[in-house]
């Protein structure tokens, strides 16, 4: 059985919002969280330590800053064993690969909760063929507009996802020894709805 792929109009959509996004216009992007019900998601181009919510967050940022980040020195893949490892469960990282595009190369424990599937070595177009909601579009479009800016990005979402009622992230990108772009590493972390008790 052949695996799910994005479709045409699906892919130009997000490349298009990709633009957009790195042009700071959210227009389309709140249409189609509106369609769904939810707000309008909120994006922080180059955040500052004092607005991320998390100390994952937080110890991305600098570590990436460390490893010279904001002159485009942080060199990947990330390395989730190494100055990562205290943070990995709350990583998402993937590698941009020339026949698939973007592929999951490590999911934490905190990312594999929001998924009903094992998506580790899994491209991102796949995810998307299964999961076309609109958090997972604003991610994938997210993900290729922090390629264009080449800075972290900071976003907070609405979910529909099961029992979450918000997510945020925090995008930053790595490059390959050509300086071009070749992965990313994301600390995310999840509100979920008030139950009652």
């Amino acid at each position: 059985m052949a695996e799910p792929e994005v479709g045409a109009g699906l892919d130009i959509q997000i490349s298009r919002l990709a633009v957009q996004l790195a042009e700071d216009d959210l227009r389309e992007l709140a249409a189609l969280f509106a369609a769904t019900k939810a707000a309008q998601p909120q994006l922080i181009w180059n955040p500052q330590p004092h607005q991320l919510p998390t100390p994952p967050m937080r110890a991305l940022l600098a570590l990436w800053e460390e490893a010279g980040g904001r002159r485009r020195g942080a060199i990947g893949p990330p390395d989730v064993d190494g100055a990562l490892a205290p943070i990995r469960e709350a990583l998402v990282c993937l590698a941009a690969d020339p026949a698939d595009g973007l592929v999951y190369t490590h999911v934490g424990a905190q990312a594999r909760a929001l998924f009903d599937e094992d998506i580790l070595g899994v491209p991102m177009s796949t995810v998307l063929g299964t999961n076309d909601t609109a958090d997972i579009i604003l991610y994938a479009a997210g993900y290729l507009a922090c390629r264009i800016r080449e800075v972290p990005l900071l976003t907070f979402n609405e979910s529909r996802r099961g029992p979450l009622r918000a997510i945020t992230r925090l995008v930053v990108p790595f490059w390959n020894a050509a300086g071009s772009v070749s992965g990313f590493a994301t600390a995310l972390a999840a509100l979920e709805r008030n139950t009652p008790g």
